[in-house]
């Protein structure tokens, strides 16, 4: 900070004064509007940019959200070409919570049911797993459930045919209706 003798100080004040009193010229009016109007200029623009970003960012917003309303069509249209309805997705129980319930029936762990165990006693059990998994999840394919329990998807299959829940898929439905329509005609 610097420390200014009691005469510049003084000297300063009183030359601030007579500035302070002198009449505005005509180009410092001229000056101070062209600054004025750069100015209000300026804020026009900058205005006019956040409008254009605001009704882009409308348009995106409406995008998606016809993009979000299209999808949730083609899902419904899925699901009930599968059978389910839309809130039938809602609340489903994790998979994992599934396998547990059954572990934890039988008094064993899920590495035990997931494992490469092959007595009968565990094989029961994993068979009752995946079945209660398959039944309880449409939403997952046997390649799916298959991951779950690391195994191959025919491994799946096999055990929801065995336990009697297997859905088979569409194709298979058609060319089961169509054996029997071709075996009624005949016989």
């Amino acid at each position: 900070m610097q420390v200014y003798s009691y005469r510049a100080t003084e000297r300063g004040i009183r030359e601030r004064q007579t500035v302070r009193q002198m009449p505005v010229s005509g180009e410092i009016v001229e000056s101070a509007q062209i600054i004025r109007s750069a100015r209000l200029k300026a804020k026009a623009e900058a205005e006019k940019i956040i409008n254009e970003a605001r009704s882009y960012a409308a348009e995106l917003i409406a995008e998606a959200i016809a993009m979000k309303e299209e999808a949730e069509a083609r899902a419904g249209k899925v699901l009930g070409a599968a059978g389910l309805r839309s809130d039938d997705m809602v609340n489903r129980t994790p998979a994992a919570d599934l396998i547990k319930s059954v572990a934890d029936k039988h008094c064993i762990t899920v590495d035990d049911i997931k494992g490469y165990g092959r007595s009968d006693v565990i094989t029961a059990i994993r068979f009752e797993a995946i079945a209660l998994v398959y039944s309880e999840r449409p939403d997952l394919s046997l390649p799916q459930i298959a991951r779950i329990f690391n195994r191959d998807h025919t491994s799946i299959l096999h055990a929801v045919e065995k336990a009697g829940v297997y859905r088979p898929t569409r194709a298979r439905r058609d060319d089961a209706m169509a054996k029997e329509g071709c075996a009624m005609g005949q016989g």
